[in-house]
């Protein structure tokens, strides 16, 4: 599965190389740097495959196996606790692999983690400023930023597979992932 999920990845990689050759990348001292795909695989290297989409994955299969109230009630492992806060639909986590919404059911059993990964979110700003001294330009364009959410999509399907559904908007990537 590990080599089948790569070869999807990298033909995928392929395929934004070919989209994206050319278009500008950023600004570096006031001039417009195109993307190559050089840049592209140097992009893909920050997400890596396929362990994104597979710990979300083995999350909600651990998460799943009893009602989440066992879990986070657990008198002897506080982890949950600490990094989980009730919410509407379920608890609001924040997991290593960043946020994400557990959805439980009537039954109290986790069913799937929302994961939303969004130009508005707080970190966004930062993570695109470290982005693009690693690229080595000064801002990354639109398209550049439109192209690192892709390749994290991409990347996130390459480790899930069937076990995520992706919803793509104007400026996030949702991910739903279930068993």
């Amino acid at each position: 599965m590990l080599v089948a999920a790569s070869a999807a990845h990298g033909q995928a990689l392929d395929q934004l190389c070919k989209k994206y050759d050319g278009q500008p990348l950023g600004l570096k001292a006031g001039k417009t740097v195109p993307i190559t795909c050089d840049n592209i695989h140097a992009m893909a290297e920050w997400f890596p495959v396929p362990d994104l989409g597979r710990g979300f994955v083995s999350a909600l299969r651990t998460l799943s196996a009893a009602k989440f109230a066992t879990f986070y009630n657990d008198p002897k492992d506080s982890a949950l606790r600490l990094i989980c806060a009730p919410n509407l639909q379920g608890y609001l986590c924040t997991f290593p692999l960043g946020p994400a919404e557990l959805i439980v059911g009537p039954d109290g059993v986790v069913r799937a983690i929302s994961k939303t990964v969004s130009k508005d979110g707080p970190d966004f700003n930062a993570v695109m400023t470290k982005s693009a001294q690693e690229l080595g330009v000064d801002t990354l364009s639109d398209g550049a930023v439109t192209l690192a959410m892709a390749i994290e999509a991409d990347a996130m399907k390459a480790g899930a597979g069937n076990n995520v559904e992706v919803t793509k908007t104007d400026r996030a990537y949702i991910y739903l992932f279930h068993l």
